[in-house]
């Protein structure tokens, strides 16, 4: 079960190169090493998250695919040229009391995260429905 069009090779890869490009855009971002080790271990539970269901039911890895790779691309696009201001962000939790009223996140920030989201819910929706 897979997307249309496209190969189940062409899945693994593209899934592949997905985790790819959301590691190398997280991991320069976090600020620790606790941070990079929160980034990974959430990624892998996204990752079981999403197969579980499937696989307890009888699913097979590969319907997954398609999910996965609309997953792991989602954050990296929603905040795609706000790496400075991610960083900050984080900077700023890891330090207890640092975060004030006076810190806020830009509302382009806001407005670029929703349309993302919005749109690759719609993709993972549409790659879902068109299944075999």
């Amino acid at each position: 079960m897979h997307a249309p069009h496209l190969p189940l090779a062409a899945w693994w890869v593209i899934t592949a190169a997905a985790l790819a490009i959301d590691l190398a855009f997280w991991l320069p971002v976090m600020p620790s090493g606790r941070a990079k080790w929160k980034l990974c271990t959430g990624t892998a539970a996204f990752a079981a998250g999403v197969a579980a269901p499937l696989l307890l039911t009888g699913g097979t890895l590969e319907a997954t695919l398609p999910v996965l790779a609309v997953g792991f691309l989602t954050p990296s696009l929603m905040f795609a040229g706000h790496r400075k201001t991610m960083r900050q962000l984080w900077r700023d939790h890891e330090r207890p009391g640092a975060l004030g009223d006076d810190r806020k996140v830009p509302v382009r920030v806001w407005v670029q995260a929703a349309v993302v989201l919005v749109v690759m819910a719609c993709l993972a929706g549409w790659l879902l429905w068109r299944a075999d």
